[in-house]
């Protein structure tokens, strides 16, 4: 029996052959005889042609519609290659309009996509979806996750550094873990020790190179907003469990988080002690300063999504819960429940 190819090898091999035409085409005599007809063919497939025959290609595959931006945007990338240097007038002016068109046109619509989602959460309530949920939500049915991930942590860095309030939810269990551990107050002081510290730096090797010492000022102190953000955001986004659907939400701020079916958890292990083992992982990103005081077990291996869209595979993850004692209690419930439902 014969496989059929699968449509996004097809716009896969379209697009690689439409390039590489292109380029010897723009590189060949026939384009020299003729160069304004051939610039103007050359410009007229890749910035029509390309696109438009890529979509047709893709609307009806899992490939996200989205991605002809990206496809438009490596052809404006491409075509300084592909046209000679001596024919690129009309190019420029084709990209001084279309570039900030197409910035516009992305921001509008992950703005678009992030308002549909929060509408759909004040109507419906939704249990457990907050602002970062519905962010992550709105990027990533535009971009690829990676990129989804990155945009999201950049607009939660700015967006939990200033917000206050968490959203209440008396439908779910929450429990913190930032306020029984002193992190804030040992960061705080580290963050003040960095500035202090980014301050002389600055000074220093300002005398050798201004430029870099501007490029190392900013990095210290846009670490140190994103850091803060990660702090603020904790009160905000505490861990949750979920008793109608049975479900664990562990949220380390908007740094880290994942989703656990109660019934995949094997054991919890209440210790301050870490054991080496290759599938535990912490959900702190402040492991080196802050000490854990549960493990919970997994039967099957849990993916851990952390910001910039970094994903970590873990079979076991130690955390730290201030109520220990009544979040073992509640956790051990669901599971006891679970077990005897399926015997």
């Amino acid at each position: 029996m014969t496989k059929k190819i699968p449509l996004e090898y097809f716009a896969f091999f379209f697009v690689l052959s439409m390039f590489s035409f292109l380029y010897l085409l723009g590189q060949s005599q026939s384009f020299l005889l003729s160069s304004q007809l051939s610039t103007q063919a050359i410009l007229l497939d890749l910035f029509l042609t390309l696109p438009i025959g890529y979509f047709l290609m893709i609307r009806k595959t899992k490939i996200p519609n989205f991605t002809t931006v990206y496809v438009l945007l490596l052809a404006l990338l491409l075509s300084g290659f592909i046209l000679p240097a001596d024919h690129q007038t009309f190019l420029q002016k084709i990209k001084f309009f279309a570039i900030p068109a197409i910035e516009i046109g992305i921001i509008s619509t992950v703005v678009f996509k992030i308002w549909k989602l929060r509408k759909s959460y004040s109507e419906n309530r939704i249990e457990g979806l907050d602002f970062y949920d519905n962010l992550l939500s709105a990027t990533k049915d535009i971009f690829p996750h990676r990129l989804a991930g990155l945009i999201s942590t950049e607009i939660s860095v700015f967006y939990y550094l200033y917000k206050g309030k968490k959203q209440l939810n008396p439908q779910v269990e929450e429990f913190s873990y930032n306020k029984k551990t002193g992190i804030s107050m040992v960061i705080g002081v580290i963050l003040f020790l960095v500035l202090i510290e980014t301050f002389v730096v600055h000074i220093l090797i300002e005398q050798w190179n201004t430029t870099l010492a501007w490029v190392l000022t900013f990095l210290s102190l846009y670490t140190g907003i994103q850091i803060l953000s990660i702090l603020r955001s904790m009160n905000q986004r505490p861990i949750l469990i979920y008793k109608k659907s049975n479900q664990l939400v562990l949220r380390y701020g908007h740094a880290a988080q994942c989703t656990i079916e109660i019934e995949n958890i094997k054991s919890l292990e209440q210790t301050r002690r870490l054991k080496k083992d290759e599938g535990l992982i912490l959900l702190t990103p402040f492991d080196m300063l802050e000490t854990p005081n549960v493990i919970l077990h997994l039967k099957e291996e849990q993916i851990l999504h952390k910001f910039y869209g970094i994903r970590k595979p873990f079979a076991s993850i130690a955390i730290h819960v201030d109520e220990l004692e009544k979040f073992v209690k509640s956790l051990e419930e669901s599971m006891d429940t679970l077990a005897s439902t399926f015997n």
